[in-house]
């Protein structure tokens, strides 16, 4: 009788530990809502270190994530939900290109959403190319689902591209276009499948920036997925580019632009320009292509000064960078900052490359939409002003 009592004694004992005992098991990490926290293990990871870059006040930024036994562990604080990208330093993962260079890849980072109050784990190996995936959260594994079948093809892009660099042929440029065409493939049919995944939304803004798509079938997939899109960062700023796409186009009106003219620290305004025909310039120091023809957009701006405004709108520079330039060249038109975070007028006027340069007729009518530099806009203004 004392036997079987110590015996239910005993079993009730384990029973009643077995919460707490399967509670320290899984135990689930503490983050504040102000953080995030990174962390993994991935097969072959063998750099002392990995670089993770960051923009802070307008200034690009690295912290150093240490990596010991393949593993590492990283939180930092972060406002929102945004799209990372980490070096893990090792060569075997850098396309180079022979004489020097290399070939940006995303297959040669760990990419993830880092999401404020989560933590997200990332595994696989590395041998010539990053197979490691995040997962933790939905938003990341529907990021992993989606890379685990682009990372491979950007990475067999990115090393035959390489490769051509010094060997170029037919055949291979056949290819790399048949990989290129594949990706595009891949990403609107993730696109039309998950309608309501953020990743969605991510990589139709991504697609649109890089002119993988044309407007109209932008638009198209964006109409597809708009119901169903949870509140994120990514299609905030994917609606403003869609509006700009709907907005900005030949023989619509200007939308307003007020803002501030830096180099007189005073306010503009589009619609006192009307009455004139109105060159908007969008470029940035960085940009060769802009710069080279600026001395020729001054030439423009004097010789029809009585029938032509001009306003810069520059993407990339601060304040003190802009005023420094223009007035090394005695450039005197109006220049506009686009705003370093939100990139409200690229977005606004859905511009995907610079130069880009639009022009409205005296109504305030576009007549005039082009990414890219050339005579054509010159021609234009001498057949309209002469």
């Amino acid at each position: 009788m004392k036997r079987n009592l110590c015996n239910r004694v005993i079993i009730w004992a384990v029973y009643a530990l077995l919460p707490f005992v399967m509670m320290s098991c899984n135990e689930v990490e503490v983050v504040k809502p102000n953080e995030f926290v990174l962390k993994g293990t991935i097969e072959g990871l063998n750099s002392p270190y990995m670089l993770y870059y960051y923009k802070q006040d307008n200034i690009w930024k690295a912290d150093t994530i240490k990596v010991e036994d393949a593993s590492f562990y990283y939180k930092k604080e972060i406002d929102e939900m945004t799209y990372m990208k980490i070096n893990p330093k090792m060569e075997s993962v850098v396309v180079s290109v022979e004489g020097g260079g290399y070939i940006p890849a995303m297959s040669s980072y760990i990419n993830f959403f880092a999401i404020p109050g989560h933590v997200t784990e990332v595994n696989g190996h590395i041998k010539d190319f990053v197979a490691a995936y995040p997962y933790g959260n939905s938003e990341n594994e529907d990021l992993a689902m989606l890379h685990k079948v682009l990372v491979p093809l950007s990475n067999e892009a990115a090393r035959l591209r390489a490769g051509m660099n010094s060997e170029p042929n037919e055949e291979s440029q056949d290819k790399y276009e048949e990989l290129m065409h594949q990706i595009t493939d891949v990403k609107r049919h993730f696109i039309r499948g998950n309608p309501a995944s953020v990743v969605s939304a991510y990589y139709l803004m991504d697609m649109i920036t890089r002119r993988e798509l044309k407007e109209e079938k932008a638009i198209e997939l964006y109409d597809l997925i708009k119901e169903e899109q949870p509140e994120s960062p990514f299609f905030e700023k994917l609606s403003q580019r869609i509006a700009g796409a709907r907005a900005i186009k030949v023989n619509n009106e200007l939308p307003e632009i007020e803002a501030v003219n830096v180099l007189e620290n005073t306010k503009f305004s589009s619609s006192d320009l009307k009455g004139k025909y109105l060159l908007i310039d969008f470029w940035g120091t960085w940009c060769g292509p802009c710069v080279a023809e600026m001395p020729k957009i001054k030439e423009y701006y004097l010789k029809y000064e009585d029938k032509l405004e001009i306003v810069g709108v520059n993407n990339g520079d601060n304040i003190s960078r802009i005023l420094d330039y223009t007035s090394s060249k005695e450039y005197t038109w109006p220049q506009l900052m686009d705003k370093q975070e939100d990139f409200v007028y690229t977005s606004k006027f859905n511009v995907v490359g610079f130069p880009t340069k639009i022009l409205v007729d005296p109504e305030g009518k576009i007549i005039y939409k082009k990414t890219g530099g050339g005579e054509e806009i010159f021609e234009m203004l001498d057949e309209l002003l002469n």
